[in-house]
């Protein structure tokens, strides 16, 4: 059976790029990254762009008031080709954006 959705919460380092190839072997339509370090969270999403997976929703959290500390929580999704092109998301939709749009005070996320 297909797994449709994996959720990564690694340490502050990162994941392993071995973990993120392993990831993308197992094609999953998403996957849901929740990061406490933003440095090693871009590096990280740059390589699973590199295997065909685009942030669609990014929320960052602000668990910590008044401090530095923020985790980030980030739904990829693949994208799809088609005869060697790359059909990517259109933007990448902030939570907050989203909910304002349609009318939510608290999001779910």
């Amino acid at each position: 059976e297909p797994i449709d959705v994996i959720v990564l919460d690694p340490p502050r380092s990162g994941c392993k790029k071995e973990l993120i190839q392993a990831c993308s072997r197992i094609s999953p339509r998403e996957i849901v990254y929740v990061s406490c370090n933003p440095a090693t969270l871009s590096r990280d999403l740059a390589l699973f762009g590199q295997l065909g997976y685009h942030p669609l929703l990014i929320q960052p959290i602000d668990m910590f008031p008044r401090t530095y500390h923020v985790e980030v929580v980030v739904m990829m999704t693949i994208v799809l080709k088609r005869e060697n092109e790359v059909l990517k998301p259109q933007h990448i939709v902030f939570c907050s954006e989203k909910c304002a749009k349609i009318g939510v005070k608290k999001c779910k996320f």
